[in-house]
């Protein structure tokens, strides 16, 4: 048990380290523009209905990617197909996600598409991790 334990604190870090490089990597991209007052919420919300579709594929993806990676690293690291080892890991980067809603003003179609979609790649995860398994 604690060996499955150490493994979704693994994962979870996997996660976290996977979001913040995509994330990174998407800010690069496409820079927070000069002077936006971050406590401002009617210039934050400006600031985001100007970003483009692909910024918002970013983040997405690295919140995907990391639901994915780190649900698959803590199986591997676990060495268990049981669906919690990752679904631990899955339900950080998903109360993560949501509890972005309440502070970021993202399109409705972004937050439908996250809720869906950081399970999903949980999921996938899991399945691909039990493929690889002799008795799966």
């Amino acid at each position: 048990m604690i060996k499955r334990i150490i493994a979704v604190v693994f994962g979870v870090l996997v996660a976290i380290g996977v979001i913040f490089i995509l994330e990174a990597a998407g800010h690069l991209l496409y820079p927070t523009p000069q002077g936006l007052a971050l406590d401002d919420p009617q210039k934050l919300k400006e600031a985001i209905a100007a970003l483009p579709l692909p910024e918002f594929i970013i983040v997405l993806a690295a919140w995907m990617a990391g639901a994915f990676l780190g649900s698959f690293g803590a199986l591997f690291f676990a060495r268990s197909s049981q669906i919690w080892v990752g679904g631990i890991v899955t339900l950080f980067v998903f109360v993560a996600a949501v509890s972005n809603f309440f502070f970021v003003a993202y399109p409705i179609w972004f937050e439908i598409a996250a809720v869906l979609g950081i399970p999903l790649a949980s999921w996938l995860a899991w399945k691909m991790y039990r493929a690889r398994q002799p008795d799966a």
